[in-house]
């Protein structure tokens, strides 16, 4: 009979996309737990649909949010931030 040997996970790196919207609220949630339980880095990438497409821009979180030209640090923290209120 063979022994059965536990397997480890080893997660690193995640890359969470999300609209936040609230179609994409569990799974932001989910990426952030798991990086928590993993010790994983955290790489959120913020998509929206253009306005072309006539979609309504309540859903989506202004792209002053994201788009300016302060210190990369403060723009981490920021969205960090955002993300943590997200969920």
């Amino acid at each position: 009979m063979q022994q059965q040997v536990p397997q480890v996970v080893l997660i690193k790196k995640i890359i969470l996309v999300t609209d936040y919207t609230d179609a994409s609220k569990d799974a932001s949630c989910r990426a952030m737990l798991l990086a928590q339980t993993y010790k994983a880095e955290l790489k959120a990438l913020y998509v929206f649909k253009p306005r072309a497409l006539g979609i309504s821009e309540e859903n989506y979180l202004p792209t002053e949010h994201f788009i300016s030209n302060e210190d990369p640090k403060k723009t981490r923290q920021r969205g960090k931030n955002i993300l943590k209120g997200f969920c």
